[in-house]
């Protein structure tokens, strides 16, 4: 159970840790992006200022010029229009603009530098655009959008200015083309939007956000587009906005720096142009800082897992050491009570052995007893010969002495003395043989032991008409007991002597049974 738990806390900090972990690295790695973002907003922002001021000058150097301040005086001169259309188009050649152009105080074109071309704004009316609006009321104006005429957008910059004395003011108005800065954006796979004042994205290396609102548009903003003709053509009413969220609109606050999150895959960094009105907004996406943070997140998993399954590991071993101990107590207290038990059972089996030698040794001396007691009348009868005749002997050798005849007396004392020893030699062997023999291992002469047993069994054998015969040239010495080796050959000539004497009454007993048969008594033959 404690393992368990300590399982499931490990599994909960690495699951944890590894959710800081992403939420950290994300943050991090969004940090940087926006950092990055910033910087490429502030470059592209100050490369379209570049631009623009550029040819912010042409209006008003061109608003200068006498004849154009001429036409404005005699809008119907033919002289004067054709001066002034040759001075805006060699303004136009040498500047690089697109067009430049003359409207009169009504917002008719009255000279341009496109006038011989098949889409002359010669004639056409623009008092609807923004830029104659403010320019004649307030001086100058600006204003992004889709030419009416050419149906090519472009920034239309404008300056007003006055005849003189007894003509209308006008208003010299400049078109220049920001298409070459959004095909530069896209060549570098820059994903940079410049939206106007209203969130249009009227500039944009991502084709997919073209004409598009950051923010839905309210009602009022969607009625002035339209009646500005800015982008002419186009359903704004049906583009769906880039931003999503209540905050969208806040990606368009005048005159800061955001970094706002456009949707749920990209960010943004966004640069006010205060001067236009603009918003420029430098994204990217996420995945990137995304599969960072999945990375260092799924490294922090490993390296929890590797740290759980190390302490895992520890406890473990800890546990397997500490039930080694008690293993290694257990054996050794099994060790101790077995060790006593086999010197139990050793001084058991000590003890048991010597009861039973000593009940080998009672057993051998009892068969030597045994022995002996079968040899009693071959004994008696060894021993009474030799007393009848040392009897005799010490009978005849008085006689001898009284009639002094001393060569008889030393004959027959002779006798005696060969008798005495022949019954002492015969007591000896039995002596020797009765004894409880300790079984000592020593070298012998097994030569002896052998006429020892012929000894003492020879009076026996004799008595059944054998005499035993020993052929031994020399000593043979041998590693044992004399006594019990003695035995031996005892017992094998006891026995034979009993076989013996058993064949001899079996074949009178036979002897006797075939002669009471020829007798006709049992009818047998």
């Amino acid at each position: 159970m404690k393992r368990y738990k300590i399982s499931l806390v490990s599994l909960a900090v690495v699951f944890v840790s590894a959710v800081v972990v992403w939420f950290l690295v994300e943050d991090r790695e969004k940090k940087t992006i926006l950092v990055r973002l910033e910087q490429s907003a502030f470059l592209a922002a100050r490369s379209v200022e570049a631009e623009i001021d550029r040819f912010r000058y042409l209006p008003t150097i061109a608003g200068e010029d006498e004849r154009v301040r001429a036409l404005l005086r005699a809008p119907q001169d033919p002289e004067r229009i054709a001066a002034a259309n040759a001075y805006l188009s060699t303004a136009v050649a040498a500047s690089g603009a697109t067009y430049l152009y003359l409207l009169d105080s009504e917002g008719l074109t009255l000279a341009s530098s496109n006038w011989d071309q098949p889409d002359s704004l010669v004639g056409r009316n623009y008092g609807f655009r923004p830029y104659f609006k403010d320019a004649m009321k307030e001086g100058d104006g600006s204003y992004y959008g889709i030419g009416v005429t050419t149906g090519k957008p472009g920034y239309f910059m404008s300056r007003r200015i006055g005849a003189g004395p007894g003509g209308q003011p006008g208003v010299v108005v400049v078109k220049i083309d920001l298409l070459p800065l959004e095909a530069s954006w896209k060549s570098a796979a820059q994903n940079l939007s410049l939206a106007d004042r209203y969130g249009i994205v009227f500039l944009t290396g991502n084709s997919d956000w073209k004409y598009r609102p950051i923010a839905r548009l309210t009602q009022a903003a969607l009625d002035t587009l339209i009646a500005s003709r800015t982008y002419e053509g186009i359903d704004l009413g049906t583009r769906r906005p880039i931003a999503a969220g209540e905050n969208a609109s806040d990606l368009l606050v005048s005159g800061e720096d955001l970094f706002e999150r456009i949707d749920d895959s990209l960010l943004s960094a966004s640069v006010r142009l205060p001067r236009e009105g603009w918003t420029l907004f430098a994204s990217t996406d996420l995945a990137p800082a995304r599969d960072s943070a999945t990375v260092w997140s799924l490294i922090t998993v490993l390296v929890g897992m590797l740290l759980t399954g190390a302490l895992h590991f520890l406890l473990q071993r800890r546990q397997l050491v500490a039930l080694r101990l008690q293993q290694s107590e257990m054996l050794e207290r099994k060790v101790e009570e077995r060790t006593r038990d086999l010197a139990h059972e050793i001084e058991v089996r000590k003890a048991a052995e010597h009861d039973l030698k000593v009940a080998q040794d009672g057993l051998v001396h009892a068969e030597k007893m045994a022995a002996l007691g079968r040899m009693s009348a071959a004994i008696v009868h060894e021993v009474s010969q030799p007393l009848a005749a040392l009897e005799t002997t010490l009978a005849s050798t008085s006689l001898l002495a009284r009639s002094v005849e001393e060569k008889g007396v030393a004959s027959r004392i002779e006798s005696a003395r060969n008798l005495v020893r022949r019954m002492q030699k015969t007591v000896k062997h039995l002596k020797t043989f009765s004894r409880k023999d300790r079984a000592e291992i020593e070298a012998f002469d097994c030569v002896e032991s052998l006429r020892a047993a012929v000894e003492i069994a020879g009076a026996r054998a004799e008595r059944i008409g054998v005499k035993p015969k020993i052929q031994a040239a020399d000593a043979v010495y041998v590693s044992g007991s004399s006594i019990r080796l003695e035995q031996v050959f005892l017992n094998l000539l006891l026995n034979a002597i009993d076989a013996l004497e058993e064949s001899r009454v079996t074949a009178d007993h036979d002897h006797r049974e075939r002669i009471r048969c020829l007798c006709g008594y049992c009818g047998r033959r």
